[in-house]
């Protein structure tokens, strides 16, 4: 579980209504955007961050899916995923693509960003290239 200031909650599954010990990793990531949404890609041993808005000017003007890898504990820069939101000028809706919620497709890997303010679906593949 992730708050919009990229905070992880962790804790193991409990039973309905079972209390259950937590622990909080704080990633930094709020300081760069809102996060709205985190997911887990096993493969990379990365977590995705969805960015729903922007707090620095580099991530103006993109979707972006901020990577952080949990064994180094940081930002792994290189793994961003960012698409121009020009590229989206065909869905419906006004205004930026911002994430509400992300997702792995176990059918193929695929990150789903669910946009609803746009009612839209966005897919990218496992490299991170717009699908």
């Amino acid at each position: 579980l992730t708050t919009s200031s990229g905070d992880l909650y962790l804790a193991r599954p409990g039973h309905d209504g079972e209390r259950v010990a937590y622990r909080v990793i704080r990633t930094g990531l709020g300081r760069r955007c809102e996060i709205e949404g985190v997911e887990y890609v096993a493969d990379q041993s990365l977590l995705y961050f969805a960015c729903k808005t922007a707090r620095e000017p580099g991530l103006d003007g993109t979707l972006t899916l901020l990577a952080w890898s949990p064994a180094t504990r940081a930002e792994v820069a290189a793994r961003t995923i960012r698409i121009p939101q020009g590229a989206f000028a065909d869905l419906p809706g006004k205004g930026p693509v911002r994430p509400s919620g992300l997702a792995r497709s176990p059918r193929d890997g695929s990150l789903v960003v669910t946009a609803a303010g746009h009612r839209a679906l966005v897919t990218l593949s496992p490299a991170g290239d717009l699908v």
